[in-house]
C-alpha cells in the first residue's frame, strides 16, 4: 500500500482559492462597515475599524499561508485492491477506510483554476456518505477512476 501525499501544485491551488475567499469576505466586511457609516449615519469608532482590519489581515495570513501548508502536511491517501484509506485533519485527525465493495459511485470534478494546474478532485460515494479526495493529477485521476469503476463492475 503506497501512502501518497498531496502534490505541491495542490497546495498552490489551495492558496489561490484562499486568496479568492479572503478577498471576497474582506469586500463584504468592508462594504458592511462602509454602509453602516454612510447610510445608517452610524459613527464607527476608529478602534473598531482598526480591529476589523487587523482581524482581516491576521486571518488572511492564516488562511493563505499557514492552512494550505498544514493541510498538505497531514492529508494522506492510499489505494489498495480492497480499500481506499484517507488521512485528514489539521487539528482533529481522521482516518477513514473505504472498502471497495461499498463504493457505489466515483465522480471527478475540475474547476477553472484546477484545470490550469492539470488537477482533478474525486468524490467517492458509498451508501452512507460521500468522501472528497484532494486534487490529483488529471491523468492519474482518470486512471484511478477507471480502475475503481472496474472493481465496482466486478463486484456487481
Amino acid at each position: 500500500m503506497d501512502i501518497r501525499k498531496v502534490d505541491s501544485k495542490v497546495i498552490k491551488l489551495w492558496r489561490i482559492k484562499a486568496v479568492l475567499q479572503v478577498v471576497t469576505s474582506s469586500i463584504v466586511v468592508l462594504a458592511a462597515l462602509g454602509s453602516l457609516h454612510f447610510f445608517a449615519e452610524l459613527m464607527i469608532p476608529r478602534w473598531m475599524i482598526i480591529v476589523a482590519l487587523s482581524l482581516i489581515f491576521i486571518s488572511s495570513i492564516f488562511f493563505i499561508f499557514l492552512l494550505p501548508d498544514l493541510k498538505g502536511k497531514y492529508w494522506r491517501y492510499s489505494f489498495d485492491n480492497d480499500r481506499i484509506m484517507l488521512k485528514t485533519g489539521v487539528w482533529f485527525r481522521n482516518k477513514v477506510t473505504i472498502p471497495m465493495i461499498r463504493i457505489q459511485n466515483i465522480e471527478s470534478n475540475v474547476g477553472p483554476i484546477a484545470k490550469k494546474f492539470n488537477l482533478t478532485s474525486l468524490r467517492i460515494t458509498t451508501a452512507s456518505t460521500t468522501y472528497k479526495l484532494p486534487e490529483i493529477n488529471s491523468q492519474e485521476a482518470l486512471k484511478l477512476q477507471k480502475w475503481i469503476q472496474q472493481i465496482i463492475q466486478k463486484t456487481i
